[in-house]
């Protein structure tokens, strides 16, 4: 759907509305849900599992005429040495509110940046929008905003739409992920999907396993983190599929469900799943459980088309089929001189760059 602007009396902004600590997750989750462009990342769950991090939520929103939503924004903020603080806003500003039969965009981000200083004297702030590039959006973000030095995501993704009859989903595999799925299928694995304590101690087992045997410097996913994450955004948003081989774990995944998308957050295939192609026998399955759920999008994570070393994710991904897309992804505005510029070198020092 196209991107549209309204210049009439009726889009002039009321201006944006810090809201207070206290304010409840299902008031922020209602009014975001209103919009087309949400995501999990600017529901009020996520901004409390990011404070568990030290990043304290901050969450405005901006009215346009007769009192219609017209922009929110949840930005996590850290605050450093010298007063300078990093804000960080995932799928956010959520710019694509319905109103008169269209969908629509009055969002004046310089006003944004404007009560920002309030309450944040120096700040870089970097957004990372899930609008697609094709929405024709671009020019509410580069009128205020520019990219980044150094993108810390790809902007790129593969979505689906599983809104649709049931068994469209095994219809898009490419043949050779559809022999991969088979193959998995043909061992028998027993499936179960929830987010109780057992469902996130296979999917911590399996993260460790594979963290330790290919020597990854990350660290491994653990326990009591992804219960901190159930906790902060429900029960009802966080699926855990698992395969199991026997009474083994073998492959597991988590997605994030909020309003009508999923997405997917974290997996983990071990040796023994490996061997048989598990991880492509749990996909079908794991459509089918969100289906069951209501879901009707479902975004299977970032890709990183330029990367060599993101190959093997890119075809593994690739082949379930979907839709490439391309999100407008990130950008940055920062009233501290050259701030920019040195966050960038860090992020490329550091290896974070996508």
């Amino acid at each position: 759907m196209r991107f549209a602007k309204r210049a009439d009396a009726e889009a002039v902004m009321v201006g944006w509305t810090l809201l207070p600590e206290g304010e409840g997750a299902r008031h922020w989750n209602e009014r975001l849900l209103q919009a087309t462009d949400y995501t999990v990342f600017q529901s009020y769950g996520w901004g409390e599992f990011k404070r568990l991090d030290g990043w304290r939520p901050f969450r405005w929103i901006s009215y346009g005429g007769g009192g219609r939503i017209a922009a929110m924004v949840q930005l996590l903020v850290k605050t450093y040495p010298l007063g300078i603080a990093m804000g960080w806003a995932p799928g956010g500003p959520t710019i694509l509110f319905a109103g008169n039969g269209e969908v629509r965009a009055d969002c004046d981000l310089h006003a944004l940046f404007a009560a920002m200083r309030k309450h944040i004297p120096r700040v870089l702030v970097r957004f990372a929008s899930y609008i697609p590039r094709e929405a024709g959006a671009a020019d509410v973000f580069s009128q205020a905003c520019k990219r980044p030095g150094a993108r810390m995501t790809s902007g790129t993704s593969i979505v689906f739409d599983i809104s649709g009859r049931d068994g469209a989903f095994i219809d898009q595999i490419s043949s050779k992920h559809r022999y991969y799925v088979r193959k998995g299928e043909a061992a028998s694995l027993r499936w179960e999907a929830g987010c109780e304590d057992s469902d996130i101690a296979a999917l911590a087992a399996l993260h460790r396993e594979i963290t330790d045997t290919k020597g990854l410097k990350t660290e491994p996913v653990s326990e009591l983190r992804l219960a901190a994450l159930r906790d902060a955004l429900g029960r009802d948003k966080m699926t855990i599929l698992t395969g199991y081989l026997d009474d083994l774990p073998v492959t597991s995944c988590l997605t994030l469900d909020f309003g009508k998308k999923s997405f997917y957050f974290v997996a983990a295939t071990g040796s023994a799943g490996r061997k048989i192609g598990a991880a492509y026998a749990m996909l079908p399955r794991l459509v089918d459980v969100l289906q069951k759920k209501g879901i009707e999008q479902f975004d299977f994570g970032g890709i990183a088309p330029d990367s060599a070393k993101a190959e093997g994710v890119n075809h593994f991904k690739r082949g379930f089929g979907g839709n490439k897309v391309d999100y407008l992804g990130e950008w940055e505005w920062t009233n501290v001189p050259m701030l920019g510029p040195a966050v960038s070198l860090l992020i490329k020092y550091r290896g974070m760059a996508a």
